[in-house]
């Protein structure tokens, strides 16, 4: 469950728990007894399937778009209370993860960029950029096992 400030801002996503159920929880930090608009929009793998979203238990209608190399779901709750839970129900979708390594002022990036990840019914397809000569590990996160690996590689100099 990820709980989130009700004001202005970016809050991590979601994680989907077994049974397909990601939680937000918006908690208004003003005591005012106005009800305010909440606009819920957290982001998800593009091969995830999102079955059906409830507002503080109830079902509400919501708008999926793709955004880059994730699909972000939107859901408007005109009259939002001091705490409410949005609940995404999800097949869960693929996700490629990769250490950050933090480079010192002025140095070069070591690390491992993940600059597109695009899954579809059979492949999942990456663009990624590291140094030459380097090994990186990136890891697959998600419903569907990773059998056969193809690499083509492209040297920019």
């Amino acid at each position: 469950m990820t709980d989130v400030a009700a004001e202005p801002g970016v809050a991590p996503p979601p994680a989907v728990d077994e049974a397909g159920r990601a939680v937000v929880r918006a908690i208004s930090r003003t005591p005012s007894m106005e009800q305010a608009r909440l606009v819920v929009i957290p982001a998800f793998p593009l091969d995830a399937h999102i079955r059906r979203v409830t507002v503080n238990g109830r079902q509400s209608r919501f708008d999926a778009a793709r955004v880059g190399d994730e699909q972000r779901v939107g859901v408007i709750v005109n009259a939002a209370d001091r705490v409410t839970e949005v609940v995404y129900l999800v097949d869960d979708g693929t996700d490629v993860e990769a250490d950050p390594v933090a480079p010192l002022t002025g140095a070069t990036n070591q690390g491992l960029k993940l600059l597109r990840v695009e899954p579809d019914a059979t492949t999942l397809h990456m663009v990624v950029e590291g140094l030459g000569g380097r090994a990186y590990v990136a890891r697959v996160v998600g419903p569907n096992a990773v059998n056969d690996v193809v690499a083509y590689i492209d040297t920019l100099r």
